[in-house]
């Protein structure tokens, strides 16, 4: 029989055979990722004395207000302050269908407030139970995806849905930027 790992000691067994030389991925100033020895990852976070820690967030909207998502955006992530921006890394979406599929307007999207491009997409017009990852949206030279101190919002394009009943889990994964 294989050994017994109890769950309360998970984190306990990881941190035991970790040791600094152990491989970590680490951001750059500049955003990039870079695989370095853990001490050294230390050292490089102590001196910047910056967080580039990768945060999460999630929100259930009501069906009812999904039907206004396009003229009542919900914020998902606060504005994070000056020269700072939120730059998504991946979303997702469950939705336990009710009985009426969500039409017309049904591109759920993931956009800073006041930006004129989305950062990421998905669909809504769903028929089943599903849980989906968003796609991310390229910028083009002349959009802007990412807003100084603005908020992230839960948002649909042209106007709201014209029918739905199910209510939805929107997930994300997200940094923050210094400008």
């Amino acid at each position: 029989m294989a050994d017994q790992i109890e769950v309360t000691s998970l984190a306990a067994q990881a941190a035991s055979s970790i040791d600094s030389n152990t491989q970590v991925v680490a951001f750059t100033q500049a955003g990039d990722t870079t695989r370095l020895p853990l001490v050294e990852a230390v050292a490089y976070a102590n001196q910047v004395n910056e967080c580039i820690c990768i945060k999460e967030a999630s929100l259930t909207i009501a069906s009812a207000d999904v039907l206004t998502l396009n003229s009542t955006p919900i914020e998902i992530v606060a504005a994070t302050g000056a020269g700072t921006a939120i730059e998504v890394l991946s979303a997702s979406m469950k939705m336990v269908y009710n009985s009426t599929p969500y039409a017309t307007n049904t591109a759920l999207s993931l956009v800073t407030n006041t930006a004129d491009l989305f950062q990421f997409e998905t669909e809504l017009a769903q028929i089943a139970d599903c849980f989906s990852k968003f796609g991310s949206e390229d910028a083009a030279p002349d959009n802007i995806q990412f807003v100084e101190n603005e908020a992230l919002q839960v948002t649909v394009g042209t106007g709201n849905p014209t029918a739905g009943d199910s209510d939805i889990k929107v997930y994300v994964t997200y940094r923050i930027i210094t400008l």
